[in-house]
């Protein structure tokens, strides 16, 4: 007699699936942990760290995978007779291939090893490692994402526990798109400083420090929470249903309101995959909300935008469109990373070397686009890797790419009519993902995202993935505890960093983020079933031993902890506490700069392996010796920042910056008799030599010969600036100061007003100093009108600058208006008792008596 097969037991094509398994602690632990992560991961950010948002982002990778790991291996050390999930499965994956025979998983381990040998072979192995500290984007990273992709895809066994996984996707673009608005309406109690603009309008960034990462994140979620929209309103959760319509509109506000281009184009593209999908369901609710979702938050925002004029949103909507296909600068960064690979064509740089690699092609017309910006990665995640990796790295990430897209099509065919939406949820996911990478590059938030959509298409590419009917069978008390936590943990760490400001904004903002926070996780967390905390007195079956446990089986894994803890305390503990004291230290040194130095340099030696803190502490070093009286303690400051400034250029040999930075200590030092000019010359040459297209390092050389009375070695660091960017004032200015010391009046005023009408970017004080020079020029040449009309604008820019006052008044005097000449060279005065050329000065004038008889206020 034959029996029926219920429906919910069946997977695609009529396949009986595999009955319900139970769920190891080790998993159930591992569940959890993704969970916390994939919560966590876009929403972490702190202002006490160096770093407000990667920094955190990557410590949190780099401890879920330091967790996950030892997970893994206790798994391994199960004894052999035990009933392990596998055993118990009633039907044996008969078709499914070994691993290291799937295309995606083996293009995951080719990816990492290949990275591994780019390391190894890397022209700065320290930073292929570790990474830099704006992208944190080397070994360890990657190799984090691997370990997470396979944690992924070996914990998430069914359907139902990657729905109750990605449910974190939820949460995280709910925070992250409300605090965007938050941002946009002038309710961020953070008064945060370097935010991105279009025109006149600031781009809200939420918490994942930039607008384009935001974007990125959301337009990944955003087909996430159709799918739990779409689920809820199947099954009549009318409340649910709209808490999550609601999320998805914030995630498309947030979108628009970062004006990202290459967001709006994935958006695009992840509409066009969910309509299509849906239509071919015959899901036309569906499709509605798809397409009415993006169009509703399009319409508020521009609503909002034509009530705030040009110089808001409406103005940047309208300058992003009219620019959509500008792409300028990354054809630069592009030729650049091309012509790396070329040099390095095998294995390449290393992963996350390309901003040292950068310099070394340069061009001059880049300079003019970005100015002394040195990106960390070449926009073009390809190319990035073909730059970075070289050919090996470029062939595995094929294999993965390929992999990936074959894993995506069996998880499509093989999934059963139930399952369809979050398999299509995931392929749209992806498809932004790729359309980002497209343009831009990878941060942790969306990598961690991006690998666990891999992870569970490969999963769900496998035969014999198990199918609930409704994702509530037992064993999901996991869930019941991580799913608070992850929320309870976002909470604590929004709230951490409000501490300290306004009160009033802070509450609003506060309690607006903890009832999105709140409102979404509930609705996540109905997916446990009904009632949710019924969960929590679940139980399944238990998984024993049928053969004694062997006496080391325990003691192994004893040592697997005790060295994940070691793992732990060495590479998240102790650098995040290094971290954290470095961030201390550079606020300290504002009001308190000796404790400040003394912050900076204990974090240093606390993780001696970051440049930038011992970057960090040669400049704090340095401003406090240039302000010091003491000469002992003057000297040993100086002494600090050299030995500091070479400590970073021996961490990183091939960055320019470092040696740069040296040139100007060791040339401050040389004005003080406790350097050598000549080690200072050297310094700069080594800058030059490896980023021959930055003119700052030629504009700093001829400062310094300049200060050392060199003028013969300063008129040619400035010449060869000037050659690389006619339109650089600062390398002008230098010029005309050397022509007006030899005397040269002529030369002089043609290179001033060069310099003066000149590009000066971000440097103010040098055009002022270049108008107080350009007055001396002219009253040299007797062309006193002139010379008055330049001190004036000098004067009026920068009232304390006295070599400014004297030159105006100069001027005055000898023009013949020796009463207002007196007036300023009172003021000098007032400023600098004693200064000789004022009180000079004021004999000529005629106003010694006046000025004896009292001080003047």
């Amino acid at each position: 007699m034959a029996h029926s097969i219920p429906s919910q037991a069946l997977g695609a094509r009529g396949r009986a699936a595999p009955p319900a398994v139970p769920r190891t602690l080790s998993a159930a632990i591992g569940l959890g942990l993704l969970l916390v992560h994939l919560t966590l991961s876009p929403l972490l950010f702190s202002t006490a760290t160096l770093g407000a948002f990667e920094f955190p982002k990557f410590t949190l990778l780099t401890l879920a995978a330091l967790l996950l790991i030892p997970l893994g291996l206790c798994t391994l050390l199960r004894p052999r007779g035990a009933q392990t999930p596998r055993r118990l499965a009633a039907a044996p994956r008969t078709d499914s291939a070994p691993l290291w025979r799937q295309p995606l998983f083996l293009g995951v381990v080719l990816f990492v090893l290949s990275a591994a040998a780019s390391t190894a072979l890397s022209i700065s192995p320290l930073t292929a490692v570790l990474g830099t500290h704006d992208s944190h984007a080397g070994l360890c990273t990657i190799v984090a994402y691997g370990v997470l992709f396979c944690a992924t895809r070996g914990l998430c066994r069914t359907y139902g526990d990657a729905r109750l996984v990605l449910g974190a996707c939820v949460l995280g673009s709910a925070v992250a798109s409300a605090y965007a608005l938050c941002q946009f309406a002038g309710l961020d109690p953070i008064a945060w400083g370097d935010r991105s603009n279009v025109g006149q309008y600031l781009r809200p960034f939420g918490p994942l420090g930039n607008p384009n990462f935001l974007a990125a994140y959301l337009v990944m979620a955003l087909p996430l929470t159709v799918y739990y929209a779409q689920r809820a309103a199947a099954d009549r959760r009318w409340y649910a249903c709209a808490i999550l319509a609601l999320v998805g509109l914030l995630s498309c506000a947030a979108i628009v309101l970062s004006v990202s281009r290459a967001a709006w184009v994935a958006l695009g593209c992840v509409a066009l995959i969910l309509v299509v999908g849906a239509l071919g369901a015959r899901r036309w609710r569906t499709a509605a909300v798809v397409l009415g979702l993006p169009a509703g938050a399009a319409a508020l925002l521009v609503t909002a935008a034509l009530l705030g004029g040009e110089d808001g949103l409406l103005g940047a909507v309208r300058l992003r469109l009219e620019h959509l296909t500008d792409a300028l600068s990354r054809w630069h960064i592009w030729d650049a990373a091309l012509a790396t690979f070329r040099d390095h064509p095998l294995f390449g740089t290393g992963p996350d070397t390309f901003q040292l690699a950068f310099g070394l092609k340069r061009t001059a017309a880049y300079w003019q686009i970005e100015w002394n910006a040195t990106p960390t990665r070449a926009h073009n995640e390809f190319i990035h890797v073909l730059a970075t990796q070289g050919l090996v790295g470029a062939v595995a990430l094929l294999v993965a790419l390929l992999g990936l897209a074959w894993a995506g099509w069996r998880a499509w065919r093989r999934a059963p009519a139930e399952a369809r939406p979050l398999v299509l949820a995931l392929l749209a996911g992806t498809a932004a993902f790729a359309v980002e990478s497209a343009v831009g590059y990878t941060v942790v938030a969306c990598g961690a995202l991006f690998v666990t959509f891999a992870g569970m298409l490969s999963r769900f590419g496998e035969a014999g993935t198990e199918v609930e009917a409704d994702g509530r069978a037992p064993g999901r008390r996991w869930f019941a505890i991580a799913l608070p936590a992850a929320c309870l943990l976002a909470a604590l760490g929004f709230g951490f960093n409000f501490v300290g400001e306004g009160i009033a904004v802070t509450l609003v903002t506060g309690a607006g983020l903890a009832v999105v926070l709140g409102g979404a996780g509930w609705v996540v967390f109905r997916e446990a079933g009904p009632n949710p905390w019924t969960v929590l007195h679940s139980t399944g079956p238990a998984v024993r031993a049928d053969s004694p446990v062997a006496i080391w089986r325990p003691l192994a894994r004893g040592a697997v902890w005790v060295g994940a803890a070691g793992a732990v305390a060495v590479g998240v503990v102790c650098p995040l506490q290094a971290n954290v004291l470095c961030r201390t230290g550079v606020r300290l040194f504002v009001e308190r700069p000796r404790d400040g130095v003394s912050a900076l340099a204990e974090a240093a030696l606390l993780d001696p392996t970051k440049e930038l803190y011992w970057v960090k502490l040669g400049g704090a070093a340095q401003s406090l010796a240039q302000h010091t009286g003491h000469p002992g303690e003057r000297r040993e400051l100086w002494v600090m920042a050299q030995v500091a400034l070479m400590r970073a250029s021996i961490l990183s040999p091939l960055n320019p910056y470092h040696h740069d930075n040296l040139g100007l200590v060791l040339g401050r030092m040389a004005r003080e008799q406790l350097a050598t000019i000549t080690s200072a010359y050297a310094e700069f040459d080594r800058a030059i030599e490896l980023d021959r297209h930055n003119v700052n390092f030629y504009a700093d050389a001829a400062h310094v010969a300049l200060g050392v009375e060199d003028v013969e070695r300063a008129r040619k660091y400035a010449t060869r600036g000037a050659e690389v960017f006619p339109r650089f004032a600062p390398t002008h200015a230098i010029l005309g100061y050397v022509a007006l010391k030899e005397h040269r009046g002529v030369d002089a005023v043609n290179l001033l007003c060069r310099a003066v009408h000149g590009e000066w970017f971000d440097q103010p004080q040098g055009r002022i100093m270049a108008l107080a020079n350009l007055a001396g020029a002219y009253l040299d040449l007797g062309m006193y009108e002139e010379s008055l009309n330049a001190g004036r604008q000098a004067v009026a820019q920068a009232p304390q600058l006295t070599d400014c006052r004297c030159n105006l008044a100069r001027c005055l005097e000898a023009l013949g208006r020796f009463n207002e000449a007196a007036v300023e060279y009172r003021q000098i005065l007032e400023q600098v008792p004693g200064h000789g050329l004022a009180a000079a000065g004021l004999r000529r004038t005629g106003s010694t008596a006046a000025w004896s008889a009292g001080p003047r206020h």
